[in-house]
């Protein structure tokens, strides 16, 4: 099972939205939220912020191939697969923000090596047309493309 995570700087960043457009480019993929807020929609599970990976699984009754979370506790606790950062304008900028888009791989609307791009594809099992995919949802240019793609 391979974790994705998408944190963010603060609320309404744009986490969500995020989770929503990518969630499609993985196959057999569960998505779920961590934290307080209300789910109105409840397009993704809700969970408690401090649940841990074991407890997510036990919930959703399987591992999926990918697990897509959005949570900022959680990558305080684990290395994730892949963890995407979400700066945007947040409504309250969290104090622990820097230390988290530290811990990521991918920055939303910021640019990314074309070698690093193709390790972080291998890493999550992603084909790269699929993995250009998901990169063009985040924003993200590819600088230094090999293949002269982007």
């Amino acid at each position: 099972m391979k974790i994705i995570i998408i944190a963010g700087a603060g609320s309404r960043v744009g986490k969500t939205t995020i989770l929503r457009s990518i969630q499609g480019l993985f196959q057999d993929s569960i998505t779920v939220k961590l934290g307080r807020a209300e789910n109105k929609d409840k397009q993704e599970m809700l969970l408690p912020s401090d649940y841990s990976i074991a407890e997510i699984i036990r919930v959703v009754g399987r591992k999926p191939t990918y697990l897509l979370i959005e949570g900022n506790t959680i990558l305080k606790n684990i290395t994730p697969d892949l963890a995407i950062f979400v700066d945007g304008d947040p409504v309250n900028r969290r104090d622990d923000a820097d230390d988290l888009r530290k811990k990521c791989d991918l920055i939303a609307s910021k640019g990314l090596d074309c070698k690093q791009a193709f390790i972080l594809a291998e890493r999550i099992g992603l084909a790269n047309l699929k993995f250009g995919m998901l990169l063009n949802k985040l924003n993200i240019k590819v600088k230094k493309c090999e293949w002269g793609c982007f």
